[in-house]
């Protein structure tokens, strides 16, 4: 039996400058090891989805990262995927919902 993992994401705020800075937080669910486990924070750009940032989450299965625009303008949507296969993490690959953020 394969079970995908839970994960969380929340974007503040959601729209912002073309410089702004916005914060990327989240929980993965279910039972985490002491060391945490890795997520991928990814956003969609020029058709496809492109990795930005690889935090840790603690212990509860928490992350937050800070990401800031670097001139761009438009809707990008993000999302956080943890993969399967971590020490002491018995879940499958699974993925957070589609979060857009406008960015003018």
């Amino acid at each position: 039996e394969r079970v995908c993992a839970g994960v969380r994401l929340h974007i503040k705020p959601t729209r912002t400058s073309r410089t702004g800075t916005i914060v990327l937080s989240g929980r993965v669910l279910g039972h985490i090891p002491k060391h945490g486990v890795i997520v991928d924070l990814l956003v969609h750009y020029r058709g496809k989805w492109v990795p930005f940032r690889t935090p840790r989450t603690n212990r509860k299965g928490r992350f937050k990262v800070a990401y800031r625009f670097q001139g761009a303008r438009g809707s990008f949507p993000f999302r956080a995927v943890v993969p399967g296969g971590q020490a002491h993490f018995p879940y499958a690959r699974g993925a957070s919902e589609v979060i857009h953020v406008t960015s003018r």
